[in-house]
């Protein structure tokens, strides 16, 4: 269980920026909105449900721009009325131009025990592009004085891909956050978000080919310092990942208060999930009539292993397919001992049978070393009172009737393959027309000019892999009654 604080406030709102930030135009109500939060806390205890919190995480907006007292009532009112693991990690972002030495000691005082930077890039160039407020000197200093606050556990947040931006330069900041020796840098690409100034008046990026060698030699270079990328953009030291973006990622549940704030909360013995969102504007938000409202929106069951699918996909290692199906896509019908096989990635890739169910990771890595793929990762699951011959006949008469019949190993066999299954189907076949069969997809696959070939040939080819003695099994029965 954790706990997400959002503080909407911002010294200047950045010109790429699309989070609920406000840019500070008189003095922050700073009591009344920790009032709020208290009161937010206070009104979802029931979502709680026993359980402590692993982790705090005051997000933003700038949530330096407020005071270390501020920021101590809302920890010690969440320890109260909820109580923390031992081990919790309590977080606070920072951006370089709103710390000093007394700040940050009053925020490790206050029990912030890992603070995030954010730093985008220490090119004073860069930073001017980006609408940042501070200088690369700054983000040194700041990085500095947390470690002389008494920080151990900090965060350098860091852009690439910027105007003007190659690969050099790139590195050159990369390799700059790597001698402040953090424990932890996230590293992702600037977006063209819709709603900032960005989007209304775009700047020149790289090109997707320059984007994807940043990408490639960042990697490496942190790689070669002991940063093991853990996330999409996160990379960190040994045993020093975040604990509240992994619970985020691998799709824990967390309460969320503030203004527009998010929250995920599992319920009535994970039969029920919501989410939970707080109105937006600040003023809005505290509103003495509107404190502690929040819309819930049901995940409804259907929606849930997509949902969980776009979250655990950001992790490096995946998730397991069996507990994807268990806990959020209704189980096997029958119970998990009933399964036959899984498609794992939508109808065009190749099945799984259950041994090779148990303990593979839904990740492109894993599933590749499987002979099979993470495709669109609509998983299709097929229990042992299903016929697995019956289904692979159905894909294969859906591709013959996608096929738009301009390469001819399509247009010519998919048909012959659709009318090989259906006499499969019947147990109409011989060991030599099955090895035919096996032979005529290896003749579609990669000989058109689309992926539909593939499509209808993957399919046929993991029935065959692994269910093929079963098939001759029946034939043979069915000649033998014959």
């Amino acid at each position: 269980m954790a706990l997400y604080i959002h503080i909407p406030w911002c010294s200047r709102k950045c010109p790429y920026c699309d989070f609920n930030s406000h840019e500070r135009v008189k003095k922050i109500p700073e009591r009344n909105y920790v009032e709020a939060l208290i009161a937010d806390i206070k009104n979802d205890l029931h979502l709680v449900q026993g359980r402590k919190l692993s982790s705090l995480f005051f997000g933003g907006g700038t949530p330096s721009l407020f005071t270390g007292s501020s920021i101590s009532k809302v920890i010690q009112s969440a320890e109260k009325m909820i109580g923390f693991n031992d081990d919790v990690e309590i977080t606070l972002e920072a951006n370089p131009e709103s710390v000093t030495p007394r700040k940050l000691q009053d925020f490790y005082q206050a029990g912030i025990n890992r603070i995030s930077i954010g730093v985008q890039t220490f090119s004073d160039q860069q930073l001017n592009l980006l609408g940042r407020m501070h200088s690369r000197h700054s983000a040194i200093q700041a990085v500095e004085m947390a470690k002389t606050a008494g920080f151990k556990r900090i965060n350098i947040d860091l852009m690439h891909g910027l105007e003007g931006q190659n690969v050099s330069s790139a590195l050159n900041d990369l390799q700059c956050a790597i001698s402040t020796e953090v424990e932890h840098i996230s590293w992702y690409q600037l977006t063209i978000e819709k709603n900032t100034m960005f989007f209304s008046n775009p700047p020149k990026l790289p090109d997707s080919q320059l984007i994807s060698e940043i990408q490639e030699h960042g990697s490496q270079l942190l790689q070669s310092h002991s940063y093991e990328q853990y996330e999409i953009s996160a990379f960190a030291k040994p045993r020093k990942q975040c604990t509240h973006n992994q619970n985020y990622w691998q799709f824990g549940d967390y309460i969320g208060i503030g203004a527009g704030a998010h929250g995920k909360i599992t319920l009535n013995n994970e039969q029920t999930l919501v989410r939970t969102l707080r109105k937006r504007q600040p003023n809005n938000y505290l509103e003495k009539k509107n404190k502690g409202e929040k819309k819930c929106m049901s995940i409804e069951i259907p929606q849930r292993p997509l949902e969980f699918m776009m979250n655990v996909l950001r992790l490096k290692d995946g998730v397991p397919l069996k507990y994807l199906i268990q806990k959020y896509a209704g189980d096997v019908v029958g119970g998990w001992n009933n399964l036959l096989a899984i498609i794992p990635g939508g109808s065009s890739v190749p099945l799984l049978p259950k041994n090779m169910c148990e303990d593979v990771l839904m990740d492109f890595d894993s599933l590749k070393n499987l002979g099979t793929g993470l495709g669109t990762a609509g998983i299709i699951v097929i229990n042992k009172q299903t016929s697995i011959v019956k289904v692979i006949a159905r894909l294969s008469e859906f591709y013959k009737h996608e096929s738009c019949g301009q390469c001819t190993p399509c247009r010519e066999g998919t048909g012959w393959l659709m009318r090989m299954m259906e006499r499969v189907v019947n147990n109409d076949v011989s060991r030599k027309e099955i090895e035919l069969l096996e032979e005529v997809t290896r003749q579609i696959e990669g000989h058109t000019i689309c992926a539909l070939g593939d499509a209808a040939a993957w399919p046929i080819q993991g029935l065959l892999k692994h269910f093929k003695e079963d098939i001759l099994k029946n034939v043979e029965r069915k000649s033998k009654v014959a």
